[in-house]
């Protein structure tokens, strides 16, 4: 008993040690995990810049208007501490009403910037699957793989990429020449729609000076009774389904650039007591109005690309036209029969959408160009019909979408099927239309009432995004027209039929290799993407060496060694180094950097050369691709991007920690 009582001391008098020595171990082995689930599962990564800006935010802050108090977000990128040249955001501007806000960063908190999204990354995505068309993704930038850049992936391996009207096209490899625009899903597709105009934002002076509605009623054959009813400042408007004839509600894009200033004349008149000047500054804006009252064309605009220094206020006003929209509309329906109608426009050709409310049926139609639905089977519909949740009266949440030429119907937020996709066939190089009879492009959304009795309550237009077919050192892709030329027929509808600029808009293709991926950002003015890697070094390789093979030679006599690896040519995508000497090109010697160059400039670009190359003693091949390459490597992919998991608190309240709930979640 004796030694029993004494082994069992001895096994307490062990236990404290054991204990401390698991904690210990347990901690030890916490951190191992940790840092392996970092290093192959999931890693932690913040957006420094706005490339991908609305859809995930870089260095920001987020603005009231004064105006018509809608929130928006300014991008700040280069207000960070490691950018080549530092400017300070001092003013942004309005995406809604297009007022510009002077910002008092010192006076005001709420103005300073914030650091970006914080997104996760499940580096463990693509070890057993492809990674697929338009999502998120991270990878090492090929000019510096020790920095990861976020983008979309636009283009898969071994296709041609084609950029054009602001849509992207592929073609896959035995017919190149077959473009194909692609289209987002929809949960992309949302994500990435820009806000135009929502009804609920008006600015008050505006009703002062009796500035056009963008919402109003369309007076269709010299039609004065259209049956609607304004509500509240035009927030929303009444129809009582009297008229036997379709009305129409429909948005005419009114963006005047100086009509702040002339407002700003204004107050400094009534400030001032000068009642004379006052009253005559009303009457010039007035007229103002009255001569902008036709919309002209929504345009690429980007509040979050806005204004930075004191020494440089200029900012883009949007100079390319966009034609794939979308609307949103809060509907109260009262009667228990009618037709609740939708419309919009894209180069001269209205798509319309009717909403029986009786039976809750909803019909597609096309009125213009081929009047007909074409899949990319080539099967032709006239009309696509699907049932619908809209039965009877009730409120609904409706949206309408024109983007990547297929139209879309939600209702509730829920996507209606219609059995096939309602795509059609266009043109990329399409132009804008308007008539006198009927403005087309220039009232390019509508909602409207077939003897309905109805009240639409709000009302909001959005654009897709614009890929700009942009080369280095070019503003806009029209050739031959300057920013000045492109704002200016924007706004000249009359001319829109015959207006060659829309016509000479450039296109930008690329060639994937096979294991090549083609990405771009959702900021498309702002974002350094695949469509400049290229262009943008063009102009700093002079050699066919460098062009072609993207290499420099290093000076001396002899084979030729392997000064620099350039890092968007194929060299670099297939494991050749620097060091390395070039003995040999398609089974033929090479004992100089000249006799390299010659046979270079015989080589077409895109073509596949063997290099037979010294390492060290050791003798290897490598098959290149000539030519700078768009993309990147699959070798580069990191990882998925899966959630903003702690977006910034927007204020400094009295718990600044909080962060932005709304904007946590999957990335779309």
């Amino acid at each position: 008993m004796a030694a029993a009582k004494k082994k069992d001391k001895k096994a307490e008098s062990d236990q404290p040690v054991d204990s401390k020595r698991e904690t210990i171990e347990s901690v030890a082995m916490a951190i191992i995990l940790a840092f392996m689930f970092r290093a192959f599962i999931v890693e932690a990564f913040v957006i420094p810049t706005g490339s991908m800006a609305t859809t995930l935010q870089g260095r920001h802050m987020e603005v009231d208007c004064p105006q018509c108090g809608y929130r928006y977000q300014s991008g700040a990128s280069t207000e960070n501490s490691d950018v080549e040249f530092y400017r300070e955001v001092v003013a942004t501007t309005c995406p809604i009403c297009r007022h510009t806000m002077e910002l008092d960063k010192i006076a005001d908190p709420n103005q300073r910037s914030f650091t970006g999204d914080r997104i996760l990354v499940n580096k463990f995505s693509y070890a057993f699957r492809d990674p697929e068309r338009w999502q998120v993704v991270v990878f090492r930038f090929p000019g510096n793989p020790k920095q990861p850049y976020i983008k979309r992936l636009i283009g898969l391996p071994g296709e041609s990429v084609r950029i054009a009207g602001g849509d992207v096209y592929v073609a896959g490899d035995p017919e190149p020449g077959n473009y194909t625009i692609i289209r987002k899903p929809d949960n992309r597709l949302l994500s990435m729609l820009q806000l135009v105009h929502d009804s609920n934002h008006r600015p008050a002076v505006f009703d002062e000076i009796s500035w056009p509605h963008r919402w109003r009623p369309w007076k269709q054959d010299g039609m004065e009774n259209t049956g609607w009813t304004m509500l509240n400042g035009a927030r929303g408007y009444q129809n009582k389904g009297a008229s036997r004839k379709d009305t129409y509600l429909r948005y005419n894009h009114l963006v005047v650039p100086q009509i702040w200033s002339e407002i700003q004349l204004l107050e400094e008149f009534r400030s001032a007591g000068q009642k004379e000047q006052l009253q005559k500054q009303l009457d010039n804006l007035k007229q103002l109005g009255q001569d902008h009252s036709v919309g002209e064309l929504v345009a690429d605009y980007y509040a979050y690309n806005d204004r930075f220094t004191e020494w440089d206020k200029s900012h883009k006003e949007g100079i390319h036209w966009v034609g794939d929209l979308a609307g949103e509309y809060e509907v109260e329906i009262q009667g228990e029969t009618g037709v609740l109608l939708l419309d919009l426009v894209e180069g001269g050709v209205h798509y319309r959408c009717e909403l029986d409310v009786a039976s809750g049926s909803a019909t597609l139609s096309v009125d213009g160009g081929d009047n007909s639905f074409v899949t990319d089977d080539g099967k032709q519909s006239e009309k696509l019909t699907a049932p619908t949740s809209l039965q009877g009266p009730g409120n609904y949440e409706l949206r309408f979408s024109n983007v990547d030429n297929e139209i879309r119907l939600w209702v509730d937020d829920r996507r209606i099927d219609f059995g096939s996709p309602a795509t059609y066939q266009a043109d990329a190089q399409r132009t804008p239309g308007w008539t006198a009879e009927d403005p087309l492009d220039a009232a390019p959304l509508g909602i409207g009432s077939r003897r309905l009795a109805m009240t639409v309550h709000r009302m909001r237009a959005y654009r897709d995004l614009y890929y700009i077919a942009a080369r280095p050192r070019d503003s806009n892709e029209y050739d031959g027209y300057t920013d000045f030329d492109a704002r200016d027929r924007l706004t000249a509808y009359q001319n829109w039929n015959n207006e060659p600029m829309f016509q000479r808009r450039r296109t930008l293709d690329f060639k994937l290799g096979k294991d090549e991926f083609f990405p771009l950002g959702d900021n498309s003015p702002q974002s350094k993407d695949a469509r400049l890697w290229i262009s943008d070094r063009m102009d700093e390789f002079s050699s066919e060496v460098a062009i072609k093979l993207g290499i420099r030679i290093a000076a001396g006599t002899g084979p030729p060694r392997i000064a620099q690896l350039l890092p968007f040519g194929g060299a670099y995508m297939v494991d050749i180094r620097p060091g390395d000497v070039i003995t040999g090109v398609d089974g033929v010697p090479i004992g100089s950097s000249k006799a390299l160059l010659d046979m270079m400039e015989l080589r077409f670009e895109e073509s596949e050369i063997t290099l037979e190359l010294d390492r060290g003693g050791e003798t290897i091949q490598r098959k290149v691709t000539l030519g700078l390459r768009p993309g990147f490597h699959r070798d580069l992919l990191v990882g998925e991007a899966l959630m903003i998991y702690w977006p910034h608190p927007w204020r400094l309240g009295s718990m600044p920690i909080i962060p932005h709930f709304k904007r946590m979640g999957l990335i779309r």
